[in-house]
């Protein structure tokens, strides 16, 4: 268990300008993944130079490569400490980013996982010469092989979704790059879900923008089912806060306080369900095997007698994702009040 106070979440934005085109994929969550794990081994495996110092030793950068390597284990159950939030699905014609585009990405950072963040702009920064997307083929007689199309890291930001405060930690041509300060805390939580109760009565919105993968009894859950949604979560962050800080006082405190809050959960009834279920495979280059990514998108409202005893852990469901691959982007979920 780490020794931090309490469980808290710092929200990052990453801004990647085009500096030759690059051919994206429908869904970019795994291949932003695979991205930082590659520029981080990178990063570890540069020899020293006189005028720059090798990194290999660097605690922080094993931290970070021991989480980004999706074959690592790292315990039984315990989830990772980050989060992506990928682009919008991409359609066909709009999958090719042309120079000076800007794909804009999240990175979500859990409690020891945050006082990463350098490691995490330096290996970007070598990521620029590596690329990203879809290997694009040369024309007809250039000796270049197929590569990724690549960037500049043009902009890193910090955001605190219930402050309305954002903070600039980098931008391109920079020198150096800021310390991270807007921290997303429990105290943070609880209170945007006190306000949640005044605007949110007998029926809850939640919208799922990317795929939300969940299992009850072994099979997957093609709708939302709010009971399922609640014992998914509870999972998660009950294992998040335990192994990267204290678990969250939100949580229920024994097994009768958690028998009875799945109970509240089992008379929610999904009422509008406007989802459907997006079959997808992501593809391990190391392992030359692919993975079932899929799950189900859009809209869906509930109702219930009350919400109030859900409002916290939802709100922190919007930050920690929901369900299996939320490191990939998946499991991206909003509450929506109007």
């Amino acid at each position: 268990m780490s020794t931090l106070a309490s469980f808290c979440a710092l929200q990052l934005t990453f801004e990647l300008r085009a500096t030759e085109p690059i051919y994206l994929h429908a869904f970019n969550g795994s291949a932003l993944r695979g991205m930082l794990y590659r520029a981080a081994m990178r990063l570890a495996n540069e020899p020293q130079h006189r005028d720059a110092p090798a990194f290999s030793n660097e605690p922080m950068l094993q931290r970070l490569l021991h989480t980004l390597d999706e074959h690592n284990l790292r315990g039984q159950d315990i989830p990772r400490p980050y989060v992506i939030d990928p682009p919008p699905p991409l359609p066909e014609d709009q999958r090719l980013l042309p120079p000076n585009g800007l794909l804009t990405f999240g990175l979500t950072l859990f409690g020891e996982l945050i006082e990463a963040f350098p490691m995490i702009v330096l290996s970007l920064r070598r990521a620029e010469s590596m690329g990203l997307g879809r290997f694009i083929a040369r024309e007809a007689g250039e000796a270049q092989p197929a590569q990724r199309g690549r960037f500049a890291l043009h902009r890193v930001l910090a955001h605190h979704p219930y402050r309305r405060m954002t903070q600039h930690l980098f931008a391109e041509g920079d020198r150096i790059v800021h310390t991270p300060e807007l921290f997303i805390t429990e105290a943070d939580v609880r209170q945007q879900a006190e306000r949640d109760t005044r605007a949110v009565h007998q029926r809850l919105t939640l919208r799922f923008h990317t795929p939300t993968s969940l299992k009850a009894q072994g099979e997957w859950v093609r709708q939302p089912q709010f009971n399922v949604i609640v014992h998914r979560l509870l999972e998660r962050l009950e294992q998040l806060s335990r192994a990267y800080a204290q678990p969250l006082a939100c949580l229920p405190r024994d097994r009768d306080a958690k028998l009875a809050l799945l109970h509240c959960a089992d008379a929610v009834r999904l009422v509008e369900d406007e989802t459907h279920w997006v079959p997808l495979r992501g593809y391990s280059e190391r392992t030359r095997a692919t993975t079932n990514l899929g799950g189900f998108i859009g809209r869906a409202v509930f109702e219930a007698d009350s919400f109030v005893p859900f409002l916290e852990l939802l709100r922190w469901a919007e930050i920690v994702h929901l369900g299996q691959h939320a490191v990939k982007g998946n499991g991206l979920v909003r509450i929506e009040l109007v």
